[in-house]
């Protein structure tokens, strides 16, 4: 299970940079930030990266067993991404 997890969390850090990158060039990464009390875009990535990384774990530790193939694990993570989202 542990592997699992590690798995989900680093697929959920690579979603997570990429929406990342879009939240910062659409300037709403200080409204992340105000989660934590602050305004800062470094602190709001943080917060944003963090999140990834547990929602990754969380797909990593439920939805694994799905995703038995490459192809199954994108359409799988593309919906669970949509979820969380």
């Amino acid at each position: 299970m542990l592997n699992r997890m590690r798995n989900g969390v680093v697929a959920g850090l690579a979603g997570g940079l990429v929406f990342g990158m879009m939240m910062g060039m659409m300037g709403m990464l200080p409204m992340i930030a105000g989660m934590v009390g602050s305004t800062s875009a470094v602190v709001g990535f943080a917060v944003h990266m963090v999140r990834s990384a547990a929602i990754g774990a969380g797909f990593g530790i439920l939805l694994s067993s799905v995703a038995s193939t490459r192809s199954r694990s994108v359409v799988a993570g593309l919906a669970y991404g949509m979820a969380w989202w």
